[in-house]
């Protein structure tokens, strides 16, 4: 991202004196500890690997307030029979590269970071995801019945993974 597009973002939000905007390597950033009340991440997470998206939510999650959120907003695969699969974007076919995971898939990378899923809620070509720190929100009854229809148990994402 360059200053060009940070400050077209500042003047877009409308309320950038109360924002922190950033310009960094999603892979390497290091927010501070218990700092923002809410992160917003929204059609980045697809152009990490794996291990890079664990890394990064476990680092937002530990950057977010006693009553903050991370708020997740990523594509899903959309092609009909294939909701479950992978899906790859080539710069052949879209310009770019990168990987739309499957909402079941994002729940194991949301557990492994050791966030909890407070809310999900599945969309045409999107899944907008609600995470807290665990030891925030531990009441999977506060977890919307939509992450029931797409096969993620939330009570799931309130664990840490085994070490």
């Amino acid at each position: 991202m360059s200053a060009k597009w940070l400050q077209i973002a500042r003047s877009y939000v409308g309320v950038a004196d109360r924002c922190t905007f950033v310009n960094a390597r999603l892979e390497e950033y290091e927010p501070p500890a218990a700092s923002f009340d809410v992160i917003w991440v929204q059609w980045t997470l697809q152009y990490l690997i794996d291990e890079d998206v664990v890394g990064l939510l476990s680092r937002l999650g530990a950057a977010l307030t006693d009553q903050g959120v991370l708020v997740l907003k990523e594509n899903r695969p959309l092609r009909e029979g294939f909701e479950d699969q992978f899906q790859m974007d080539t710069p052949a076919r879209e310009g770019r590269f990168d990987i739309v995971r499957p909402d079941a898939h994002f729940a194991v990378l949301i557990e492994l970071a050791c966030l909890v899923v407070r809310l999900v809620q599945p969309w045409d070509e999107c899944s907008c995801w609600v995470l807290v720190r665990p030891e925030k929100d531990r009441d999977a009854s506060a977890v919307s019945e939509e992450s029931d229809d797409i096969g993620i148990d939330p009570a799931k994402s309130q664990k840490s993974p085994p070490t």
